[in-house]
């Protein structure tokens, strides 16, 4: 690891300690070196970056294509399976029982992918043997997802805002944006105005009186999961 490298790290992993460090649910990532800290057991990897990270393998056409179209179609049954989940066709019981095989097989195409004479096959199936407990969390608990899929729609509004204004000028504008962006989704969320929100915050603070909250008014109760995205 070069001498930038390891300060780039540093940075990372300072970034995660300030926003993330206290947190002790699950996150469901990417595999950015930033959430590296985080106990496997409480990681879920996005297989939807998996996903595209094997179909670059297909894409290329050298060595590893055949290990890329291989891997592509287990994933493949692994999100069919979580469909079948997802529209009450199986229970959980029912999950396990037809991931068991996936599993197994997803395991011998790991193998196959660290003998495979493309570096990059190489590497993620490396990668991917450290990070082995935290590839299958999605189907032992309750509330956790396969991908981070829902972060990223989550920040596509904030994506498009900032390639459609040109971003801010002062630091000033930065703190207004970030907070009216997250309390604005954070109400969507919830199925709340975001209008009567800032209506309600304005009138409050002109009163003297407490402003309201962006906390649900019920908390649902169960380990806490999160997906993130870098």
């Amino acid at each position: 690891m070069t001498r930038t490298s390891v300060a780039q790290l540093a940075r990372l992993l300072t970034a995660w300690e300030r926003f993330l460090g206290g947190f002790a649910g699950i996150l469901c990532t990417d595999r950015y070196a930033a959430y590296a800290d985080h106990a496997l057991h409480l990681r879920q990897l996005c297989w939807a970056h998996l996903k595209r990270d094997i179909q670059a393998f297909v894409d290329a056409g050298n060595a590893a294509k055949d290990v890329g179209r291989l891997g592509i179609a287990f994933v493949a049954r692994l999100f069919s399976v979580w469909r079948d989940f997802k529209t009450h066709k199986i229970d959980r019981a029912g999950l396990r029982m037809k991931a068991f095989n996936i599993k197994a097989d997803f395991g011998r195409w790991r193998a196959g992918a660290a003998r495979c004479s493309d570096r990059r096959a190489n590497s993620l199936a490396r990668q991917l043997e450290r990070v082995k407990p935290a590839l299958f969390t999605f189907l032992e608990r309750e509330g956790v997802e396969p991908t981070n899929n829902s972060a990223e729609r989550t920040i596509r509004p904030a994506v498009l805002w900032r390639k459609g204004s040109f971003g801010t000028q002062t630091e000033e504008g930065n703190r207004f944006v970030e907070r009216m962006l997250t309390t604005a989704q954070t109400l969507r969320l919830q199925g709340r105005s975001v209008l009567d929100f800032v209506e309600q915050t304005i009138r409050a603070h002109a009163l003297g009186h407490a402003t309201p909250s962006l906390l649900p008014a019920v908390q649902s109760s169960g380990t806490p999961s999160l997906a993130a995205t870098a």
